[in-house]
């Protein structure tokens, strides 16, 4: 793992602690996130979270989708010791375990859990060839028939928003130096040379043109940041609503064959 990136991810730990936004300053399109992996979830299933930061959005999918036992995973030690803290202080029912893990590989057996997912873990993997190690450990370790959910932030509708950000004269957006989107045709032939089906949730469309194309257009001051009431409307709206091929967190939900498709 490149080293400042999991340094970011450390130093973000240790000053969120249990804060819902230690993985994401965003934490109304967090809602919208752990609403959508929650409802595409087979219920009383082994969950797998790769990529669980402080386990804020573990409990609340666990809890939403009637996990039967979860596990959650992440490369940072910091970001464990704050779920694990969680778990003493929130006491879920379902059985639940937090441990440091390489989502390269990972220290679990051949399909062992119900359903695996991801959020926003793939993308802090430096490249493609990484990016594609860490899901072939989620098809190892989900079991045949079993479920995988990837959301994760993708390159093709960023660029769709920075082209209208362009015609309004707004800067472009760019990825986080901590973060590869993930291609949406790289991933597409991965999963058919695979041979799985797939389908994916544009769960944040609209919110995304609220939130990162209107709101800049709005000259009010007191929008800045990430909790402005801008959000709280398109995250309300995105609930009902959405604008397809602008939303850059989406999720891809494969279905694994009864066979074996590892």
């Amino acid at each position: 793992m490149t080293s400042y990136i999991k340094a970011h991810w450390d130093a973000r730990a240790r000053a969120k602690r249990q804060d819902p936004a230690a993985s994401w300053e965003d934490v109304r399109g967090i809602d919208l996130e752990v609403a959508t992996i929650a409802a595409a979830l087979p219920p009383r299933a082994r969950l797998l979270d790769v990529g669980c930061a402080n386990g804020h959005a573990t409990v609340r999918i666990a809890r939403a989708s009637g996990a039967a036992a979860v596990t959650g995973v992440d490369f940072s030690q910091e970001m464990i010791a704050a779920a694990q803290a969680r778990l003493a202080a929130e006491r879920p029912v379902s059985p639940f375990r937090f441990e440091v893990a390489d989502a390269r590989a990972l220290p679990f057996g051949d399909a062992a859990f119900d359903a695996v997912y991801t959020t926003r873990m793939v993308i802090n993997l430096p490249n493609w060839d990484e990016q594609a190690q860490a899901i072939g450990e989620l098809f190892r370790v989900c079991r045949p028939g079993g479920r995988i959910i990837l959301s994760e932030a993708f390159w093709e509708p960023l660029c769709r928003l920075n082209a209208l950000r362009t015609v309004a004269g707004l800067r472009p957006l760019a990825e986080p130096d901590f973060n590869r989107y993930l291609r949406m045709p790289r991933l597409a032939d991965l999963l058919a040379a695979r041979g799985v089906e797939y389908r994916v949730i544009e769960f944040s469309g609209l919110y995304y043109l609220g939130t990162r194309f209107v709101r800049e257009l709005v000259a009010n001051a007191d929008l800045d940041g990430f909790d402005t009431p801008l959000h709280g409307l398109f995250g309300d709206l995105e609930e009902t609503f959405d604008a397809p091929g602008f939303g850059i967190q989406q999720a891809v939900v494969i279905d694994l064959p009864e066979g074996d498709a590892r």
